[in-house]
């Protein structure tokens, strides 16, 4: 007796006209995941892995013709080099930097990674043709010497509030930036500046607070510097100092090369702590919480600098502004006190004059001429290479040249030597020199012309303005014509 199979046992799930059952779906399915992992396997190693983004990249910066890239290698996860780059600027020339090198790690941060390490950054070899004015500009006492301190907080604010609430990195390391042997030239003015090494190395941050401010070194024709362990701030953490010197090419007026210092600091709110001296601690800056100041101390600009203008400068010029926080919309709060002398009158009281009017601000003095109280208005023209503009006021001396005189060299004009006198000359800051109105003149006739060749009479008087004929009456008119055929014949 055949026995019936039991359908408790299992459950058929064949297909007879198909002849293939659960296996054939479990490989097909096995075989469509397989299928699409290999898909996306090989998608994510094409974007970010290969060369092929790097490629479409390259292409899209050479469309418009400006930009040229030979030898480009890498990928978008470790990074990528570069046998040279070549681009135009403003003035139409090719710039070019040579053999860069771009690689990090945990650049897969895009899919989750917390870190960012920088292995290296380097540039060796270019040339730069940029355009800029080497000219300085005034001082703005409302803004100039606060300015850079004030943004470094704002960029901690901005960190300090990034890692402090959800932080997407929690670590950023810079292990080497290296660009050497780099020159950049202003083809205007033909200046040329030679960077034969800069470095920096060794900084780290992690999970918002820093851990090490690294390392720099920049070697250069305009400026040597070397950073050391900090004086100033010895007792913080994250602090440092900046040994180096200002290269008589950066600044031809400069008679010898100039040393100077920066010491500064991060606290662990990321805030700037800052001390720097220069012109032999003759000039200092400090910024931190307890004070923020600019300090000249005896400083005689004629000592370190030369014009070569003539110019007269002030000497032995102390000065300290003390800088307040800056309320609402109106200017920051500025305390000034000092002295200076010019020639041979000293003036005190140094005060700014008009507060809040930025490049415009002016310094103010007293000082006593001949036993007349005389004003003088100075301008700092550059705070970290200092040359001074003066002007001087009177109510009793109006001529300029005689005020000059006797408050720089306690005598008359016309008792100077040709040299004094060319120096008094090149000392006359006009702001807004006076420009004659022009006045249509009829022509005039070859012998009525001034015997003197210009507008002025005999006693050095401007002519009287010339009237408008169409203002006058017909008899008028008839009259004046009648004058003109006369002198005429």
């Amino acid at each position: 007796m055949i026995q019936k199979p039991d359908p408790k046992q299992y459950v058929q799930f064949d297909n007879p006209k198909s002849g293939c059952g659960m296996g054939c779906w479990a490989i097909g399915c096995a075989g469509i995941v397989v299928l699409f992992l290999t898909l996306c396997g090989g998608g994510f190693y094409g974007v970010f892995y290969s060369s092929l983004p790097l490629k479409l990249i390259e292409a899209a910066l050479e469309e418009d013709g400006e930009i040229e890239i030979e030898g480009l290698k890498g990928n978008l996860v470790s990074g990528f080099t570069a046998d040279e780059v070549r681009f135009k600027a403003d003035n139409d020339q090719w710039s070019n930097l040579t053999d860069i090198k771009f690689k990090y790690s945990g650049g897969s941060s895009i899919f989750g990674s917390d870190r960012l390490i920088i292995e290296e950054l380097s540039i060796n070899g270019g040339t730069i043709y940029a355009d800029w004015d080497p000219e300085t500009s005034e001082l703005d006492f409302d803004s100039d010497i606060t300015e850079f301190g004030d943004e470094f907080d704002e960029i901690g604010d901005e960190m300090r509030n990034e890692f402090g609430q959800s932080p997407s990195i929690r670590e950023i390391r810079i292990d080497l930036v290296r660009v050497a042997n780099l020159r950049i030239v202003n083809p205007t003015t033909q200046l040329e500046i030679t960077l034969d090494e800069i470095k920096f190395d060794g900084f780290q941050m992690l999970d918002g607070e820093l851990v090490s401010l690294g390392e720099l070194f920049v070697k250069s024709s305009q400026v040597d510097l070397v950073s050391v362990p900090s004086v100033e701030f010895a007792d913080m953490k994250n602090s440092q100092r900046f040994e180096g010197t200002l290269r008589l090419q950066a600044d031809h007026r400069l008679t010898e090369d100039m040393p100077f210092v920066v010491d500064f600091a991060i606290d662990d709110d990321l805030k700037l702590l800052l001390k720097t001296s220069t012109f032999n601690e003759k000039l200092q800056f400090v910024q931190t919480p307890e004070d923020k100041s600019l300090t000249y101390n005896e400083f005689s600009p004629a000592d370190f600098i030369d014009l070569q203008t003539g110019q007269l400068q002030p000497s032995e010029v102390n000065l300290r502004l003390e800088y307040g926080e800056k309320t609402g919309e109106g200017p920051i709060n500025v305390n000034s006190d000092g002295s200076f002398i010019l020639g041979k009158t000293r003036f005190t009281d140094l005060r700014i004059e008009e507060p809040g009017k930025g490049r415009d601000s002016r310094l103010v003095g007293t000082g006593t001429v001949n036993g007349e109280t005389v004003h003088a208005k100075i301008k700092v023209l550059s705070p970290f290479s200092p040359i001074f503009d003066a002007w001087l006021e009177c109510d009793t001396i109006e001529s300029a040249e005689e005020l000059w005189s006797q408050t720089v060299f306690g005598k008359s004009f016309d008792e100077l030597t040709e040299e004094e006198q060319f120096a008094v000359n090149a000392s006359q800051i006009v702001d807004e020199p006076a420009v004659p109105e022009i006045l249509e003149v009829p022509d005039l006739p070859e012998n009525s012309a001034p015997a003197n060749g210009d507008d002025q009479d005999q006693d050095g008087e401007a002519p009287l303005p010339v009237e408008d004929d169409s203002k006058k009456s017909a008899d008028e008119k008839a009259e004046s014509e009648e004058t003109e055929g006369n002198q005429a014949a």
